[in-house]
């Protein structure tokens, strides 16, 4: 994996996806194979074992992580 720039992530934190495809493309980056941040934290996860989900209610939405595997 490639570097993650921390100045693009900044940048693209509002975009929508299609915005942020074009920006990538601009700066030379593939969005689909490109380092991203998202793609960073898949891979940490992966590398520990862990998976996140989401849960929500009226009050709140939280991310969970727990280990790969469990119920």
């Amino acid at each position: 994996m490639s570097a993650v720039c921390a100045k693009l992530e900044f940048e693209m934190l509002d975009m929508d996806a299609d915005d942020r495809a074009m920006f990538l493309e601009e700066y030379g980056v593939d969005p689909i194979t490109g380092p991203t941040l998202d793609k960073l934290i898949k891979l940490a996860f992966d590398t520990v074992g862990m998976m996140y989900y989401f849960t929500s209610g009226v009050k709140e939405t939280r991310a969970w992580a727990t280990p790969i595997g469990s119920t």
